[in-house]
């Protein structure tokens, strides 16, 4: 599975920084690298020292995943209908 950290106010994922333009702040928290199990996601809000996510609460199984997008409002350059696959 994908190894999962966040130090310096930044998201790792596989040693790689992701570029979050789309958070309305740095996140004032860390969380140590976790590798995150087979049938399992990480999920995390864009209002990061905010959020009740899974630096709170840890993984979310895939079977508790129950909706999918039909329509993308951001970002406005991508505006549309959403995949029903």
């Amino acid at each position: 599975g994908d190894k999962v950290a966040v130090h310096d106010g930044r998201l790792y994922v596989n040693g790689e920084a992701i570029e979050e333009s789309y958070i309305a702040e740095k996140p004032a928290y860390d969380l140590p690298e976790v590798t995150v199990p087979p049938g399992a996601v990480m999920v995390f809000g864009d209002n990061r020292n905010n959020s009740f996510d899974s630096h709170v609460w840890g993984f979310l199984p895939e079977s508790d995943i129950i909706g999918h997008a039909v329509f993308r409002f951001w970002p406005i350059n991508r505006i549309g209908a959403g995949s029903l696959q």
